[in-house]
């Protein structure tokens, strides 16, 4: 966890040279998950070469190092720099809801920075986030991730708790934010269809 805050506060421009040497290391020299990846490129771009499938996962891999450095400045990031970032077009379309006691389901993905999405949907007045999250398995990152997202008062909640959460403030009007676009465990009910010329399971927690 130190260690963690200590690199927070680096200029993001150095995180981004360190994101960048991490990216090199992952892809060039372990090569995690490479073959996997453009494996699954070619079944979704048949019509692409490969040059350009290669082009698409080095770009892929670098975007999720860069992750990495947005993650670790939001743990410090100032308000003002984060509205600079990211910005919430027509937040209205929520207020008017929960203005009206109504809760909202904001459903997102895992593209560009869910995780400044939270915070700066922190940031717009009236809005409460409450985010549901699975918990990790390192502790002491769980930690991280928790304070992180808390910053400017969102309010994770683990998947575990979720429904119980749920029952216990169903007065109260909120944003409940889901970011559910990851494979479904192998024994939970799910839903299937072709997407990107494959076979690929959905949540259907949602609806």
């Amino acid at each position: 966890m130190p260690v963690l805050k200590l690199l927070s506060q680096l200029p993001l421009s150095v995180l981004y040279v360190l994101s960048d040497c991490l990216y090199v290391l992952v892809y060039h020299i372990w090569r995690f998950r490479r073959q996997l990846s453009l494996s699954n490129l070619r079944n979704s771009f048949p019509d692409k070469s490969a040059t350009e499938l290669d082009l698409i996962a080095r770009q892929a891999y670098r975007n999720a190092c860069n992750m990495i450095a947005e993650v670790l400045k939001g743990a410090v990031i100032g308000e003002q720099e984060l509205r600079e970032r990211v910005r919430i077009v027509n937040a209205e379309a929520l207020t008017r809801f929960t203005q009206a006691g109504q809760t909202v389901i904001l459903l997102a993905s895992h593209h560009c920075n869910w995780e400044w999405l939270l915070l700066a949907g922190c940031l717009e007045p009236g809005v409460r986030v409450d985010a549901v999250y699975k918990p990790l398995r390192v502790a002491i990152m769980d930690r991280f991730f928790l304070e992180m997202r808390s910053r400017f008062g969102g309010n994770p909640i683990s998947i575990k708790g979720f429904q119980s959460a749920i029952l216990r403030h169903r007065g109260t009007a909120r944003v409940l934010a889901l970011v559910a676009d990851q494979t479904p465990p192998w024994n939970e009910k799910k839903r299937w269809t072709r997407f990107l010329n494959q076979d690929t399971a959905f949540f259907v927690g949602a609806d």
